[in-house]
C-alpha cells in the first residue's frame, strides 16, 4: 500500500469518526484523561483512538492512532476508511443501495485527498499562509465537516486531472447565444452584455468573437451570450438542450476568451489571463457536497440588484463602513430555461439547473494595495507536522494570539451578526462565502459573497422595502436564520479553527471562545441590548445541525429539491460557557 494511499485513508477514518460522533450517529467512549477512546459497533467491530474532546463536544482523533479489531482478534492499524462504512451499517441505517454509492463517493474523495496530500509534501503552513487566495484554494482539503467531500460524482480521472481546483490547469470557456424569450438575465442598473464580454476577452478576442457572432446570427439583439464550461456542454447541455440546438435558439459559438481556473467551489472561477476581472460562476452537473452544484433560475433574476442592496447597505451603515465590510457585487446573471423539464413540477432540481451564469466581482478588483484576502476557510488548514494557516498569520502579524483573535471577532462574526440584528440578512457564513481581509497579517474587513440561494430574509425583521424588491428570497423566522451564522461559521469554522489553534499554539479554546463572547456581549450592550434569547448567540444551548444522517436516509436517487440537514439534541455553547466564567487573557 503506498504511504499516501494509507495516510489518505487514516485522515478520512479519523474525519468520520470525529464527525458521526458529533453528529450522533456514533457513541465513541474512552478515558479522555489519558486520551484513549473506543467505539463498539453492532457488527461487533471495535474501533480505538487517541482522542481530545473540543469545546463544541467534537473528537479530534490522531489518524495514525486509529486501530481495528473483530471478532475479538488482536487490535491491528485501521487504514481502510470504507470498512468503517461496512462495519457501522447498523449505526448509520444505510441500506447496500445507498451503502454502496457511498462508498464510490468514498474512494474518489480519497483519490483527490491522495493528490492533495502529493502536492502538500513539503509544505509548511507558513508556505500555505504566504501564497495569495486562489493559489491557496489548490491546496485546502475542502469542506470540513462533511466526509466525501470531494466525490464529484460524475467526474472521471480525466476531469478531475482538467476541472478540479487542485490540478490548477487553466481553462477556457465556450460561448453560447440563447434566444431571450428562452432565457432569464438580470444585470446591475447600467450594466449590459457587452460590458459581460468586455470582462471575459481581450481586443483581439471580441472581435473574433462578434465576427462569429455576425456570421451565425441574424440579429445579435435577440440573444443573450452566456459562457459555458465545457464539460457542461459535452455532458449534459448537448443532449438536454438539443431541441433548442436544433431550432436556433441555443447556438454554440465556439471557445472564446481569457483562461480561468476554478476556486475550490469546483464551478467558480477566477480570470488568470487578466487577474482581477470578474468571476464566472457556472452550472456544473455533478455531485457533491451533497448536492448538485447547478445555480437555480429562480435565483439569478435578481443577481444584480440584490448585492447592489447589500453593498449599499455596507457602504451607508457606519458599523460596518468602520469595519470595512464589503460586497463582491454580483454584477449579472443568465440561465436558459429549458422548455420541457419547466413544466414537470416535481422534476429533479438538477435539470432546472443546468445552464446559466453569474457574473461577480473578483477580491482582486475591490482590495486596497495593502491588503490580501483568503477564504476563512483556510485558516485551520493544517501542514502534515499540525503547523496552521491561522498560527502562521498570528506568528507573521506580531500580534499576541488574543489580540488577533479580537480583531477577527469584531471584523468577522460582529458585522454577520449586525446584518442579522439591524437588518434581517442571514448569509450562510460558511468558510467560503466569507473572505477575510488582511493587513500585515491582521483581521482588517471581509468580503461577502455568494447571495443566490445563500441569503435569506429574517421575517419579523428585514424591512418591507427588502420584502418587496426580493419577493423570491427564503424568509425564514429570525431565530431559525441565526443558524447561518452559528451552524454556518461558529459550527463549521470557528470550531475547526479554535482545535487547531489549541493543537498548534498551545492556545485554550476557553480563552479563544472567551474572547469572542466579550466582543458580542459589548456589541450588545453598545448597539442592540433588547435581544431575545432566540435570537442571542450567548444562549446557553444551541441547536446541534447534522448533515450525514440525512444523506444516509434519503440516498443518492433523484430529489425535486435540495436536502435540508436535521436536527440532533442540543449542543451546550461554549459562548456562553465562557462569558459565565470569565476569561483570563494573560
Amino acid at each position: 500500500m503506498s504511504r499516501l494511499w494509507k495516510l489518505a485513508n487514516q485522515r478520512l477514518l479519523a474525519k468520520a469518526l470525529g464527525e458521526l460522533d458529533y453528529e450522533e450517529v456514533f457513541c465513541i467512549r474512552g478515558d479522555l484523561s489519558q486520551g484513549e477512546q473506543e467505539l463498539r459497533l453492532k457488527s461487533g467491530v471495535v474501533y480505538r483512538m487517541q482522542a481530545w474532546r473540543t469545546v463544541w463536544g467534537h473528537l479530534r482523533i490522531q489518524p495514525e492512532s486509529i486501530t481495528r479489531s473483530e471478532k475479538g482478534e488482536a487490535f491491528q492499524s485501521a487504514e481502510d476508511a470504507a470498512q468503517l462504512f461496512l462495519d457501522a451499517q447498523s449505526e448509520t441505517r444505510m441500506d447496500d443501495i445507498v451503502l454502496a454509492n457511498f462508498v464510490e463517493e468514498l474512494f474518489c474523495t480519497l483519490n483527490a485527498e491522495v493528490e492533495l496530500l502529493s502536492k502538500n509534501q513539503g509544505l509548511t503552513a507558513t508556505d500555505i499562509a504566504k501564497m495569495d487566495d486562489l493559489k491557496m484554494q489548490a491546496h485546502l482539503y475542502g469542506h470540513p465537516k462533511l466526509i466525501g467531500n470531494k466525490g464529484r460524482l460524475g467526474w472521471g480521472a480525466d476531469e478531475v486531472r482538467r476541472f478540479a481546483p487542485e490540478s490548477e490547469t487553466p481553462v477556457r470557456m465556450h460561448w453560447l447565444a440563447i434566444k431571450k424569450e428562452r432565457s432569464l438575465f438580470s444585470a446591475a442598473a447600467g450594466l449590459h452584455s457587452e460590458d459581460l464580454i468586455n470582462e471575459s476577452m481581450d481586443a483581439q478576442e471580441r472581435e473574433r468573437f462578434f465576427q462569429r457572432c455576425t456570421s451565425y446570427l441574424a440579429c445579435l439583439d435577440d440573444y443573450h451570450f452566456v459562457p459555458a464550461h465545457p464539460w457542461q456542454l459535452d455532458r449534459h447541455l448537448r443532449s438536454h438542450y438539443a431541441q433548442l440546438f436544433a431550432n436556433g435558439e441555443l447556438i454554440d459559438l465556439g471557445v472564446f476568451g481569457d483562461s480561468y481556473v476554478p476556486q475550490i467551489s469546483l464551478r467558480t472561477f477566477s480570470n488568470v489571463s487578466r487577474p482581477g476581472r470578474v468571476d464566472l460562476k457556472l452550472c456544473l452537473n455533478i455531485l457533491n457536497t451533497s448536492a448538485f452544484r447547478g445555480i437555480s433560475p429562480s435565483t439569478i433574476e435578481a443577481a444584480g440588484t440584490l448585492s447592489e442592496e447589500l453593498a449599499k447597505i455596507c457602504e451607508e451603515d457606519p458599523f460596518l463602513r468602520d469595519l470595512n465590510v464589503r460586497c463582491l457585487r454580483e454584477r449579472a446573471g443568465a440561465s436558459c430555461l429549458h422548455p420541457l423539464y419547466e413544466k414537470i413540477k416535481g422534476a429533479p432540481y438538477r435539470y432546472r439547473e443546468m445552464l446559466g451564469c453569474i457574473w461577480r466581482e473578483s477580491s482582486l478588483a475591490v482590495l486596497s494595495k495593502n491588503e490580501r484576502s483568503l477564504l476563512t476557510g483556510a485558516l485551520f488548514h493544517q501542514d502534515l507536522e499540525g503547523r496552521s494557516v491561522i498560527g502562521a498569520l498570528i506568528k507573521a502579524s506580531g500580534l499576541s494570539v488574543h489580540e488577533w483573535v479580537r480583531l477577527y471577532s469584531r471584523h468577522v462574526i460582529l458585522p454577520l451578526y449586525h446584518l442579522q440584528l439591524r437588518y434581517g440578512i442571514g448569509l450562510v457564513s460558511h468558510g467560503q462565502n466569507i473572505v477575510l481581509v488582511l493587513r500585515e497579517n491582521k483581521p482588517a474587513g471581509i468580503l461577502v459573497k455568494d447571495f443566490q440561494g445563500d441569503l435569506r430574509l429574517a421575517e419579523e425583521i428585514a424591512s418591507a422595502k427588502l420584502k418587496e424588491r426580493f419577493a423570491n428570497l427564503t424568509r425564514l423566522p429570525a431565530a431559525h436564520l441565526l443558524h447561518d451564522l452559528m451552524t454556518g461559521h461558529f459550527i463549521t469554522v470557528l470550531r475547526f479553527v479554535s482545535g487547531a489553534l489549541e493543537e498548534d499554539l498551545a492556545y485554550p479554546e476557553s480563552k479563544f471562545y472567551g474572547i469572542v463572547a466579550e466582543e458580542i456581549a459589548t456589541y450588545l450592550v453598545n448597539h442592540s441590548s433588547q435581544v431575545p434569547e432566540s435570537l442571542s448567540l450567548l444562549r446557553p444551548e444551541i441547536e446541534r445541525v447534522t448533515l450525514h444522517p440525512v444523506r444516509f436516509e434519503i440516498g443518492y436517487a433523484d430529489n425535486a429539491r435540495r436536502p435540508k440537514p436535521a436536527l440532533g439534541t442540543n449542543l451546550k455553547n461554549p459562548l456562553a460557557a465562557a462569558l459565565q466564567r470569565g476569561a483570563d487573557y494573560v
